[in-house]
């Protein structure tokens, strides 16, 4: 068994900026660098809206042998090595065979290719409810697993994906998939996103005010936001509640429209409380302490997370990156000694 990685939920911005340069795309130079012409139209590409659940990334898995296995967003868990309990969980003596046998037709039913043939299969999902994450609605629910998509891995090491997920569903074993709840069929014309903009944020808002996820289960409370995946699955973003949002920065419209260019107020934007406590969930995850011992690590963490998500602005505004860093990593520094 092998682990594999979920990929990143980019932010609306970075799903626009990547649809505008492959539109724009014309072909190489004498010379071999890519060239554009912004002015030719754009696509209008469908996506599939959910619900964005409030818990832990988890996966389980099977592979072509019939080793049975479970993992958080980083790595491997285990029974003696778990993540928020998933790993028991699923090893539940009711469960577990369940698991085992919706996995093992997935494979069964998996497209064939003799030259690269699929070695193991992994569900993803959301792993949520008490005693995961605090806050939300979900957090009142008993321990259950959120289905959200399939991804084989290939003997030469290659990924596929499927999000053909809504057919798992059992009640009984608290295990369901998002598309059972609130989910809508949007379609983004990308030469005006503005009014696509602008029902996302009124949609992100009403869950924000009332998770559907939690209503289902019949607790009022607060929901965390969405996620719209592309029917094609080249494209997935999240759109998330101020409540729950780690940057303070317009996550809708372009890097090149953020004004701030002073690295101090840039950081104090990007470097919010939930941002650094996703930190902590992170050495929490991988089993790291949390005080001064884990310094390094949660630096790093905070560090490289910022890049992933704003990198985008970093780049745009010209800012320091070693300067950038050294700024995240003394407030960084600084949480993680108050706690």
């Amino acid at each position: 068994m092998q682990f594999v990685k979920f990929p990143s939920i980019e932010q609306f911005r970075k799903v626009v900026k990547t649809v505008n340069d492959k539109s724009a795309f014309t072909g190489l130079d004498s010379d071999g660098n890519p060239t554009f012409d912004y002015n030719k139209p754009k696509p209008t590409i469908t996506f599939t809206q959910t619900v964005k659940i409030h818990g832990t990334n988890a996966g389980i898995g099977l592979t072509t042998d019939g080793n049975f296995f479970q993992q958080s967003r980083n790595r491997l868990i285990s029974v003696d090595n778990d993540n928020a309990g998933f790993a028991n969980w699923c090893e539940d003596s009711i469960r577990k065979p369940f698991l085992m046998r919706y996995l093992s037709d997935v494979l069964h039913s998996a497209p064939i290719d003799n030259n690269n043939t699929i070695t193991q299969v992994v569900l993803f999902g959301e792993f949520a409810g008490q005693g995961i994450m605090k806050g939300v609605a979900v957090s009142e629910i008993e321990k259950s697993f959120f289905a959200f998509g399939l991804y084989y891995l290939h003997e030469d090491g290659s990924v596929t994906k499927s999000t053909a997920v809504d057919s798992l569903e059992n009640n009984n074993l608290n295990i369901y998939n998002i598309f059972m709840f609130n989910n809508k069929t949007v379609d983004i014309d990308f030469n005006n996103t503005e009014e696509t903009i602008s029902k996302l944020i009124e949609d992100t808002l009403s869950v924000e005010d009332e998770c559907p996820v939690g209503k289902h289960f019949g607790i009022s409370g607060v929901g965390e936001g969405l996620v719209l995946l592309s029917e094609c699955g080249n494209y997935i973003f999240k759109s998330k509640g101020e409540k729950h949002s780690v940057s303070k920065v317009k996550t809708m419209t372009s890097a090149d429209t953020y004004d701030m260019t002073n690295i101090e107020n840039f950081v104090s934007d990007v470097l919010t409380e939930n941002r650094l406590k996703q930190g902590i969930d992170y050495l929490k995850e991988m089993g790291f302490d949390i005080d001064n011992t884990s310094t390094g690590e949660y630096i790093k963490w905070v560090q490289a997370d910022i890049l992933k998500e704003e990198g985008d602005i970093i780049e745009s505004k010209s800012l320091d990156i070693k300067k950038v860093n050294g700024v995240i990593a003394k407030k960084a520094k600084s949480y993680l000694f108050s706690l």
